[in-house]
């Protein structure tokens, strides 16, 4: 005789848990998790005021300052907000032979495992016209 088994309840879609995942997954404001706090609106007018006022100041500095790195640098931080960074071209070019990945299997294995003996050849054999493609399967394990 066998015992029923009770059918077991996925209480990951409760209310409760679903809950539960809300207050720990990612809250704003949390320094924990990295959340920022929102910026009061005072603060934001703020700046906004001074916005003018710090282009003007990295402006100078891409023009007059004496070392050329902090030119370099302002000149660099008032282009990035309007110019885009170029394109970069990946070139990807794959030489791998699958004879040749085969034959370098079949010369590695190792001769006492039986498992590890079994690979496949994948040698491709033409099938008549008598024949099927379930008769053949174009692969064989050795």
């Amino acid at each position: 005789m066998s015992e029923e088994v009770p059918l077991k309840i996925d209480g990951r879609k409760s209310p409760e848990n679903i809950a539960r995942l809300k207050s720990q997954g990612f809250q704003k404001g949390r320094k924990k998790t990295g959340g920022r706090v929102a910026l009061s609106d005072d603060i934001k007018q703020a700046m906004g005021e001074k916005t003018l006022e710090a282009v003007a100041t990295m402006y100078e500095l891409m023009n007059d300052a004496p070392n050329p790195m902090v030119r370099y640098k302002a000149a660099e931080y008032l282009l990035s907000a309007f110019v885009s960074k170029a394109a970069t071209k990946v070139d990807v070019a794959h030489t791998h032979d699958i004879g040749a990945m085969l034959a370098e299997i079949n010369s590695t294995r190792l001769k006492d495992d039986r498992e590890a003996r079994k690979t496949i050849d994948i040698t491709p054999t033409r099938i008549t016209e008598n024949q099927s493609i379930d008769d053949d399967p174009g692969y064989s394990i050795v």
